[in-house]
């Protein structure tokens, strides 16, 4: 079973030691890429964020409904919103595997930033603590109804309503560059139940 829907244009408990100070490694090394790659640190922000395509697909019977789509609000400002219902609770022990691909101008080679993978309600509890993304992470709870703590419980919707991404977003010293957004969700066995992937890019200002 495969569905697909596209658009195109705490308190909290403790989190398990090594997942979240990995979790921290990993955010850094991202801030030391895009340093590494950015031509010059900029005084102020030269670059508009774009968006191009959102899609959420499902794969098997766990998940009832997961459908997306995005607005642009205004250049370098963009809407987007999620609507997803399960079929039951979601498991406990379920993980989300998180990727972030960037091309830079010029290269064909996709260069991946962030490769992880965690437990969910290890996510949903701790994410917030996370000072490089506390901001996206208060702006998902603003926007959404995802609980704070596990469960993600079935035949509840959940949805996220006007998740707005701007050029704050993005620190000053990031590249033009193309970007992909991947989070893959698994439950027992490895199983891929859904995936959300935006793909946008940084392109200069005119």
């Amino acid at each position: 079973m495969n569905f697909t829907t596209t658009y195109r244009l705490n308190r909290t408990r403790p989190c398990e030691k090594k997942a979240f100070k990995k979790m921290l490694r990993i955010y850094l090394l991202i801030i030391i890429l895009l340093w590494h790659f950015s031509n010059e640190m900029a005084a102020k922000k030269t670059l508009n964020v774009e968006l191009y395509n959102l899609s959420c697909s499902y794969y098997t019977e766990l998940v009832k409904q997961f459908s997306c789509d995005f607005r642009k609000l205004a250049t370098g400002i963009f809407a987007l919103n999620a609507n997803l219902v399960l079929n039951r609770s979601l498991a406990k022990n379920a993980e989300v595997a998180i990727t972030i691909a960037v091309n830079l101008p010029g290269q064909t080679k996709k260069i991946q930033v962030l490769d992880v993978k965690l437990k969910v309600c290890d996510i949903l509890s701790n994410m917030g603590k996370v000072p490089m993304i506390k901001k996206h992470f208060n702006e998902l709870m603003r926007s959404s109804t995802l609980p704070i703590l596990c469960p993600i419980k079935g035949n509840v919707l959940y949805k996220i309503n006007n998740y707005t991404i701007t050029n704050d977003f993005f620190p000053n010293y990031t590249p033009v560059m193309n970007f992909n957004y991947t989070v893959d969700f698994y439950e027992s066995n490895n199983r891929l139940v859904c995936k959300y992937f935006l793909a946008g890019a940084t392109v200069a200002r005119n």
